[in-house]
């Protein structure tokens, strides 16, 4: 990954150098002043090498994790030939995937237990005091929800909300706000 950032960053200086001798080029055709340009050329070519190593660096985050195998089987157990986008999340293991059209999610421990699933629900499924709780609050409009069953079989409602994701217990209760 460091190999491609380098490899990025040469680019960049080179082609930051060519647009240089372009610009320069230009100035003398037109007969500009080329002292007055210099700081906006600087600029120019920095925001265009910041441009590229910030995408190098963007997909540098998008390891590929190593997923125990014990929680793969736990996975394929209970979701047989379903291919899942894995996330390492405080030592546990997330699955998303689509299932009958829905968004799905599983959350394993590094032994492979399960600990909570969730399914997408549409924002009307809620429990009716959520939306309330919610405008009462000023916490946004919900753009996405979810039914969470914890593997004890607890049962609580998620409300992604501006600020972060609201969860309610199956009463509609508020239970607590995990920011973003």
């Amino acid at each position: 990954m460091i190999c491609i950032f380098l490899v990025l960053i040469s680019i960049n200086f080179y082609l930051s150098k060519k647009i240089q001798d372009l610009f320069r080029m230009s100035t003398e055709f037109y007969n500009i002043n080329l002292k007055k340009c210099k700081m906006k050329m600087t600029i120019l070519a920095l925001v265009f090498a910041t441009g590229f190593s910030t995408v190098a660096l963007a997909q540098e985050k998008k390891e590929n994790i190593k997923v125990p195998s014990v929680v793969e089987q736990a996975f394929q157990k209970q979701h047989p030939n379903i291919k899942a986008k894995w996330e390492k999340e405080d030592g546990k293991y997330e699955a998303g995937f689509k299932q009958n059209g829905k968004k799905m999610s599983v959350l394993y421990t590094a032994a492979g237990t399960l600990e909570e699933s969730e399914v997408e629900i549409a924002a009307d499924q809620l429990p009716a005091s959520v939306p309330q709780y919610i405008t009462q609050h000023k916490l946004g409009p919900i753009k996405e929800a979810a039914k969470i069953t914890k593997a004890n079989g607890t049962v609580l409602y998620e409300a992604e909300v501006k600020s972060g994701d609201a969860l309610f217990d199956v009463k509609g209760n508020f239970v607590t706000l995990k920011k973003d």
